[in-house]
């Protein structure tokens, strides 16, 4: 239970950090791609914490061997690294799947009936 909790509460404090540049800079006041970098690097640096958490107060010797002791640096990375190869990947088959409605959108505003109008010849 106490597991579960905390994975709860570490998604919803997790999940807000990209949103923060969004809701606390005037959007009009500086760039759109400035202000995505900063929510990577904000991103990028929770993740790190989390990691470092992790080791922090759960990893403990008390509950496990000594010999599986994961340093807090090691664990933020390990934590960082797989959080931004998941998100690269959520935003390339976004970028993807963007692509192919806008094809499949722009595809049939220039023809909207329907019919195939080029012909084939062999």
């Amino acid at each position: 239970m106490f597991s579960g909790c905390m994975t709860f509460i570490s998604f919803i404090i997790c999940g807000i950090v990209p949103l923060l540049v969004y809701m606390f800079v005037d959007i009009h006041s500086s760039s759109g791609d400035t202000n995505f970098y900063i929510s990577i690097g904000m991103t990028a640096s929770a993740l790190f914490l989390l990691g470092v958490l992790k080791v922090c107060h759960f990893d403990m010797p008390s509950f496990q061997s000594l010999a599986s002791y994961v340093s807090w640096y090691r664990s933020g990375l390990s934590i960082m690294v797989l959080g931004c190869i998941a998100a690269g990947a959520a935003y390339g088959i976004s970028a993807l799947a963007e692509y192919a409605v806008a094809s499949k959108i722009e595809c049939h505003l220039l023809n909207p009936a329907g019919n195939d109008t080029t012909t084939v010849t062999s």
